[in-house]
């Protein structure tokens, strides 16, 4: 019997995507990958909320030789990413540059992005957790560094690599906790926030030949996060253009008067916020409010960083089309199947032994709620080695959960549920709640550690509990006022 009700329990919460359909609308965040500039001439890119196309233009520091730095829109892309015969190889662009200095030095090249022929910080979406680009270089000794502006306007120097190599290489730039993108009132309306690419600059080390250098851009992308109060329906009314549409130009806004204090022992009661509506229980906010929330597509190889001991082996990681075909679509996520991608990685052992494959994001993945349980979709190759799940708990502890073995050929969610020991709330504060998604580790079974191995990963995700994010006190609830 206890055995039966387990079991339906069970049911209960890996069916929480059915529950979360009436309950959550519009999904609770979604970490995305969103390409902020192709160069593509077909398919121009333009600025945030505008229809203003995005220019570059290179500014070079003294020194420079005359007639130099050229730019030029080339016809060539990255084989890594797109293979050496796309479908729409015509359309792939790349921003070529061609720098010369007269002497060595303290030389640098400033890629600055612009419209209207004016160069301009570019906004970019969401609160942004990564920035990401191809790039071509000539095996010369410059560093790559990004320059970003916060939401106060502070420049933030961001580096991404040195470009001592030969060919095609994704170079990437985490934004660090200490650059702001949101005011210091979380509260403000509309919660939107801003980070600005400012410029890339290429610097030259002093000792490395600068008379004639090739270096090409390709594919700009930004990891993401676009959360729940970005997504409920009618956001764009939120929108500097939409506003200036309906309103046009607007008195500055006068702050509004306080609210009345109210009077001795009268309780004070606010209005529940209209998106704590449950699904279950009609609209007593004591249910549970499930939603199931898409964490990371797992799509772009660029912000997941593999790691296997090289005592034991060596491993490649890439991105492949096509994912798992009875994988449900989450509720209000309108993406196309078809676009699926998924994230591939082969580990080649040298000699056997117990070594360790471990899969972390380049920054903890952030879930907000009480989180009930993770999944995600993994293709095996039906080897007895274990795979876990790697969370940090409200605290900032590291916590390790086994997800299972993976002893089975071919597509399985697989799933764990997150304990009650992982505290997950505020100690004073249960409004505050969440837990960061660190990655994954793969417990290699040592008699099988020889030759080559593959496994997929697809589309991380989370059934969490909405109801410690909802504000206001209801009017059922008793005043601890006495």
């Amino acid at each position: 019997m206890k055995k039966g009700i387990a079991l339906i329990l069970l049911a209960v919460v890996l069916g929480g995507g059915i529950i979360s359909a009436n309950i959550n609308p519009f999904p609770l965040f979604t970490l995305q990958t969103i390409m902020v500039d192709s160069f593509s001439t077909t398919n121009p890119s333009f600025f945030l909320g505008s229809t203003d196309p995005i220019e570059w233009t290179v500014v070079p520091s003294r020194h420079a030789a005359e007639g130099f730095p050229q730019t030029a829109l080339a016809n060539a892309w990255p084989q890594d990413k797109y293979g050496s015969d796309p479908a729409n190889a015509a359309d792939l662009m790349a921003f070529a540059i061609n720098g010369s200095f007269t002497q060595r030095g303290d030389n640098w090249l400033e890629v600055r992005p612009g419209r209207g022929g004016n160069p301009e910080p570019l906004p970019l979406p969401g609160r942004v957790q990564a920035l990401s680009m191809w790039v071509w270089g000539s095996n010369f000794n410059y560093q790559l560094d990004a320059i970003f502006l916060d939401v106060e306007g502070i420049e933030h120097r961001v580096p991404m690599g040195n470009l001592r190599f030969r060919g095609w290489r994704n170079l990437t730039a985490v934004i660090p906790d200490s650059i702001k993108q949101l005011t210091d009132d979380q509260q403000t309306f509309p919660l939107r926030p801003e980070l600005r690419l400012s410029r890339f600059i290429i610097t030259t080390d002093i000792r490395e030949r600068v008379d004639e250098f090739f270096i090409y851009f390709s594919d700009v992308t930004v990891l993401t996060h676009i959360s729940l109060w970005e997504s409920f329906d009618g956001f764009n009314l939120t929108q500097p253009e939409t506003l200036t549409a309906i309103w046009g130009e607007r008195p500055q806004a006068v702050a509004p008067a306080p609210a009345p204090t109210p009077a001795p022992g009268q309780p004070v009661i606010s209005v529940t916020s209209p998106q704590a509506n449950p699904g279950v229980g009609g609209d007593n906010p004591a249910f549970q409010q499930l939603a199931e929330v898409q964490v990371s597509t797992m799509a772009d190889p660029v912000f997941w960083v593999p790691r296997v001991s090289s005592d034991f082996g060596s491993l490649t990681m890439r991105a492949f089309p096509g994912g798992p075909a009875n994988k449900p679509l989450i509720a209000g996520d309108d993406s196309d199947p078809a676009d699926n991608r998924m994230l591939g990685i082969r580990v080649n052992f040298n000699r056997r032994g117990a070594p360790e494959l471990t899969l972390r994001a380049v920054r903890p993945l952030a879930v907000e709620g009480i989180v009930r349980v993770v999944s995600v979709w993994v293709a095996g190759r039906n080897a007895p080695h274990t795979l876990f799940l790697q969370i940090r708990d409200f605290d900032g502890n590291l916590r390790e959960l086994n997800m299972g073995d993976l002893n089975f050929t071919g597509w399985r969610q697989m799933s764990v549920a997150i304990p009650s020991s992982i505290r997950q709330q505020h100690r004073l504060n249960n409004h505050e709640a969440g837990i960061s998604i660190v990655g994954f580790r793969v417990r290699f079974h040592l008699p099988d550690t020889g030759g080559a191995y593959f496994i997929y990963f697809d589309d991380l995700r989370a059934l969490t509990d909405l109801s410690p994010l909802l504000d206001g006190r209801t009017a059922d609830d008793p005043m601890d006022n006495w």
